[in-house]
């Protein structure tokens, strides 16, 4: 009986494991997840171990004939300098996830925490903190982030505090809304009644609750502030050449349109991809672990 009983009891564990991998193969076996994923980590390989995939130094000037069409020997052609553009858009990669994710990681840092504060206490701590958040939300976007960079200078730094500074507000508001929900919820208010403190509930109740639109929302932000970087070098306010990113390669190329038109696509096609494929996978996500979406 005893031996009977411990099978029984390992019965739940083994029929768990599996759904849990069968969940997963559902996810990735949307082709458009399954294509987003493979684009995304090859982004991630480059900005990881850009060598492995180099067949040149990037910033090496002749290292073919300028201008020069696609080929064996360069993949994505060459620029005005002779040199490699598959190169260089490989080495970009490293500063565009760098600032991206740099920059939203400073917003999820600040804003998640003040939603908590401001949807958790109410009151005058919700008032003053979400006007402030309104201020901020009331600049465009581009008109914010050209003010920010002329004061502070072109640099990595200041893409970086410039976008965090722009998604600050969305992450708190998005925070806020989910805690206003999630406060009057019978967990919360047992945790409450048994004395814990609004630091422990918050920590402890709310904020995991909060972790999938979270995640959703990083996905959907790091796309954006791809776009924020590359409208930024190609204005001359983001990284200065000879350091590439996909902006400043398209600012180069704009002098050879028709002569080199692969100068031209070849940076814009790597934006186009990448952000595709985050707002493609932020939407699986979205409909994967928001229980009113979920497919069936």
């Amino acid at each position: 009986m005893a031996t009977v009983a411990r099978q029984s009891a390992l019965l739940p564990r083994e029929r768990t494991a599996p759904s849990r991998w069968r969940q997963l193969w559902s996810f990735f076996r949307d082709p458009a997840v399954f294509l987003s994923s493979i684009v995304l980590g090859l982004v991630l390989l480059a900005a990881i171990a850009p060598s492995v995939l180099q067949p040149f130094d990037p910033n090496k000037i002749g290292v073919g004939p300028a201008l020069v069409g696609p080929n064996r020997t360069h993949l994505f052609g060459t620029d005005d300098f002779g040199r490699d553009i598959f190169s260089r858009a490989v080495d970009a990669a490293r500063l565009e996830l760098t600032m991206s994710i740099g920059g939203v990681a400073l917003a999820v840092l600040i804003g998640v925490p003040l939603g908590l504060v401001a949807g958790y206490r109410g009151g005058l701590a919700d008032s003053l903190l979400m006007r402030i958040q309104d201020a901020m939300l009331a600049f465009p976007s581009i008109l914010f982030a050209i003010l920010v960079v002329a004061a502070l200078g072109a640099s990595q730094r200041s893409i970086v505090l410039t976008v965090g500074a722009i998604f600050i507000p969305r992450f708190a508001r998005l925070v806020r809304g989910s805690v206003l929900t999630l406060k009057e919820e019978e967990f919360v208010l047992a945790s409450r009644a048994v004395g814990a403190t609004p630091t422990r509930v918050m920590a402890r109740h709310i904020l995991p609750n909060c972790i999938a639109p979270i995640l959703v929302q990083i996905t959907l932000t790091v796309s954006v502030a791809i776009l924020i970087e590359a409208g930024l070098s190609y204005l001359g306010l983001g990284v200065q050449p000879p350091a590439a990113t996909w902006g400043n390669m398209l600012k180069q190329a704009q002098s050879f349109p028709r002569q080199a038109p692969w100068y031209v696509i070849a940076p814009g096609a790597c934006i186009f991809f990448v952000v595709l494929s985050l707002n493609l996978l932020g939407d699986a996500l979205r409909d994967r672990l928001d229980p009113r979406l979920r497919r069936l």
